[in-house]
């Protein structure tokens, strides 16, 4: 089980080791994403998506559950994941389609 809170922080925490230092804005996108997660249990379905704003809107077991509508967040969240310098190079392959 995961606690929504500990995401968060934890989601922080890896923005700042991509390079994304403004206080400010993280100390906001924590809080934003305190309201979005919800605690994780075995089975359930966490999911995030872009939509054309470049918004974030979260899923929670296919019910949508929480929007940011900041574009700046959309980058710094997705980048967790998906930039270069991801701490977690196997996912990004796995997400680019590019693992075998």
């Amino acid at each position: 089980d995961f606690d929504g809170a500990d995401i968060a922080e934890r989601s922080v925490d890896e923005m700042q080791d991509l390079g994304y230092t403004n206080n400010e804005q993280l100390t906001r996108w924590l809080v934003q994403m305190e309201q979005a997660f919800p605690n994780i249990a075995k089975g359930d379905v966490l999911t995030g998506m872009v939509d054309e704003q470049q918004h974030t809107q979260f899923y929670f077991n296919g019910e949508a559950t929480y929007k940011i509508s900041d574009p700046l967040f959309t980058q710094a969240f997705f980048a967790i994941w998906l930039d270069d310098n991801t701490s977690q190079p196997k996912m990004r392959k796995q997400l680019l389609g590019q693992s075998k």
